[in-house]
């Protein structure tokens, strides 16, 4: 079972450059999309970016539920208890009033969720091999709990069959998968500071798989919420016992204990509620950090919910492209003194939606720029369909459907990412 701990510490500081001392940071979330055949060089299959699956990736429980070791979340083993589909109140409902194996917070996944079960190298169902334990899986279309927020008479759909995420009216009937958390939350307070002097902040290294964030604001009494804008003091990973850092003004440290889970499914961004019971209404996931990005002067932009690094033009070729010229283009780029560009994964491109937004899709106060409308908002990934290998997956960032389109020969923007491997 995953448990994430808190530990608080408030001291009064000055502000310095951001030193670190025997001290990794590690603030990847996104996990690989399952995908290893090789389509091309630079491609999702030849590069397999993101966090390594667990072995075993499912483990059941026995009594009818099956956790998820690489996000954390329990799911029902049998994958359509209804045993009918259903309308999206109907389906939030179900999983509202299920009690089983002694559990009664069941809810209906949000976007995030039902997508992270998708293995996007393999199809019919696109659930991982291993062999997984699910029984009863279906075909097409299964409920989330997220509206559409351009349109919220729809809900987002996840295909568990191929891996797409559409949408469809809320009076349609689609399938239900309940799921619900396994996270422990537990705050402690006054962390004990070996010593403090000159901004040097210095404590002890309670555990070593903790992750330490500071978090800082103007003054002790300021009623504001705390800061974590700093990039170098978010996600602090030390195995040494004593960590030592600088520090900004007035300060705390946060340290959170991964447990098992490998990567933490992250909020959708969804804040309003259209049923209780719905992503708006509970907004379950990993807090988004904030502010979320964080802008360099050399035209790149770090997400520090990710650590992913992207091009701050969203469309930097300046056209639309094929699928081919779209991943080649990317692993030949140099940009802000780095070689290491690539075409992202359809699990990374995904990782910037905000399905609270539309129009685009990202975070309120993003920094991007030519975020592209000319082909429809669509954007290449490098991940292939693994049930037609013609073609391969886009995502639409006016909204955050992820499709595939036809064939590899149409044209759509590219976007590069960088790191997080």
């Amino acid at each position: 079972m995953k448990a994430w701990y808190e530990v608080h510490a408030i001291v009064i500081g000055t502000l310095l450059s951001s030193l670190a001392f025997g001290v990794t940071t590690n603030t990847t979330f996104v996990p690989r999309t399952g995908q290893t055949a090789v389509y091309r060089s630079g491609d999702d299959g030849d590069l397999e970016c993101g966090a390594a699956w667990p072995v075993p990736r499912f483990s059941d429980c026995g009594d009818g539920t099956v956790i998820d070791n690489l996000t954390g979340l329990m799911w029902t083993r049998h994958a359509n208890l209804p045993g009918s589909a259903t309308n999206w109140a109907a389906a939030i409902d179900f999983c509202q009033n299920l009690s089983l194996s002694g559990y009664d917070d069941w809810r209906l996944p949000n976007v995030q969720e039902l997508q992270s079960l998708v293995d996007y190298g393999r199809s019919q169902p696109a659930l991982p091999s291993e062999p997984n334990p699910f029984q009863d899986v279906q075909s097409p279309y299964y409920w989330s709990s997220s509206t559409v927020n351009w349109l919220v008479s729809y809900a987002w759909t996840v295909n568990e069959w191929y891996g797409a995420i559409h949408y469809n009216t809320k009076t349609t009937s689609y399938y239900v998968w309940p799921v619900r958390s396994t996270l422990l939350e537990t705050s402690h307070t006054n962390l004990a500071i070996r010593s403090f002097d000159s901004g040097i902040m210095t404590w002890t290294n309670i555990d070593h798989d903790m992750r330490y964030t500071i978090e800082w604001r103007s003054s002790l009494t300021d009623t504001n919420e705390w800061s974590s804008s700093y990039e170098d003091l978010v996600s602090i990973h030390c195995t040494n016992d004593i960590v030592t850092v600088s520090v900004p003004v007035f300060y705390r440290v946060v340290g959170v204990v991964p447990g098992v889970s490998t990567s933490p499914v992250p909020r959708t961004g969804q804040a309003s509620g259209y049923r209780t019971g719905d992503d708006g209404d509970l907004q379950y996931g990993v807090v988004w950090p904030s502010p979320r990005f964080v802008s360099h002067a050399d035209d790149v932009v770090t997400d520090r919910l990710t650590g992913l690094v992207w091009s701050r033009d969203a469309n930097i070729l300046g056209s639309p492209t094929s699928w081919a010229d779209a991943v080649d283009s990317c692993s030949s780029l140099t940009l802000a003194g780095r070689d290491d560009w690539r075409l992202p994964n359809v699990r990374e491109l995904q990782s910037l939606v905000d399905y609270g937004m539309d129009s685009p899709a990202l975070p309120a106060n993003h920094p991007f720029q030519n975020v592209d409308t000319a082909t429809a908002w669509y954007c290449w990934t490098s991940t292939t369909d693994a049930g037609n290998p013609n073609d391969a997956w886009t995502v639409r960032l006016k909204d955050g459907y992820v499709a595939t389109l036809g064939s590899k020969t149409n044209i759509y923007s590219v976007w590069p990412v960088a790191g997080g491997d």
